[in-house]
This record gives structure tokens, sequence and C-alpha cells, in this order.
């Protein structure tokens, strides 16, 4: 949602060719594709595994068009990134059909986590006391993405720990507000823009 997306925005103007999206990192289009969140968003944009194209090697292409990103990470955001956002978010979600808003805070936790950087160590033993306060608890990696994504539309607030799948919240047709528990005195302000 950070690195590669920000520079999909105009895939919509620059695909009408069947333009084949380059990409440089690791692993195989069909790897990627293993990863439900990108199968989903992929599959929203109208994109299979044979529409990218990873080279092994130095190769001189004739012509190549590069977006400018839409998303710098702790620097920038643009409009563009928050629609484009937006419009997969709504085909994620069917235009969010059927999700009702409700007040009951949702709290995302990283007691279950198996990987990751930043936790709390007595977490666990904070979840009952919340639970208790009417707070429901979730566990976003035990989720499907549409279904963090559902949730993030149907709660209008939403607590946890500052980490990444805050960042599910640019998705949502209607975004929470967020209550971050954050480790540091500052604030990633990639979770601001």
């Amino acid at each position: 949602l950070i690195n590669t997306l920000p520079r999909f925005w105009a895939l919509q103007k620059l695909r009408h060719h069947r333009a084949k999206v380059l990409c440089h990192g690791h692993g195989t289009p069909s790897e990627w594709f293993r990863f439900p969140f990108f199968a989903e968003i992929c599959r929203t944009l109208n994109l299979q595994p044979d529409d990218f194209v990873v080279f092994g090697t130095p190769i001189n292409l004739k012509n190549v068009t590069i977006p400018s990103t839409s998303f710098e990470e702790q620097y920038q955001a643009h409009q563009m990134y928050r629609d484009f956002c937006q419009y997969i978010g709504r085909h994620v979600t069917d235009n969010a059909a059927g999700i009702r808003v409700t007040d009951t805070p949702a709290y995302l936790s990283k007691a279950k986590l198996t990987i990751g950087v930043g936790r709390i160590k007595n977490e666990i033993d904070l979840l009952p006391i919340l639970s208790k306060a009417g707070i429901d608890i979730f566990y976003p990696e035990q989720m499907s993405f549409a279904d963090q994504l559902r949730l993030f539309c149907s709660r209008s607030i939403i607590l946890g720990t500052v980490g990444s799948y805050f960042h599910t919240n640019i998705l949502a047709t209607t975004p929470s507000r967020i209550f971050g528990i954050n480790p540091t005195p500052h604030v990633n302000s990639n979770y601001i823009m």
C-alpha cells in the first residue's frame, strides 16, 4: 500500500493498449499473487500475473512510462492517491454494501502476530480490560483483506498500537478515527497523511 500502489494510480489511463507493468522487486508476479491482499487489489485493477514483467538482467527498453508517485513515505500524499485507494476500497467491499457504521470501538491486537516489529510486551493482559469496557478485539492477520477493509468501513473508532495495518484506513470509503498507542514520542508521518 505504501511502496508500490502509489504508482498504480495511472494504470487506468495507461493500459488502454494493454501495456505491461514493469516491476523491479523480489520474486515473480505469480509469487506476488499468492498474497491475498495483492491479488485482490490487482483483480480490482484488472491485472493478472501475465500483465507484469520482471527482468532478471539489465535491458534497454524503447518506450517506458514511469508515473510519478502519488504517495511518498514520510513526505507527501496527493489527493489522487486517496481517490485511487477509495476506488479500490469500493470494489473490494462492493461499495460497502450492507456495511453499517457502529460506534463500538475496535481494537486491533498484535497479541497473536507471529512476526512484526513493535509490540506491547503485556498486551495480552490489556485485552480482557478492553473487552470488558465494550471494545471489540480483532486480530488483523487472521482476517481476509476484504474483512479488514470492511472492519475499517464499519467502525467509527479503531484503536491499536501503531502499525502498518492502520494503512488500510486509506482504502475505507468511510474512514475511521484512529487512536494509536505509539512506543515513541514521534508519530510516523505516514499515519497522519
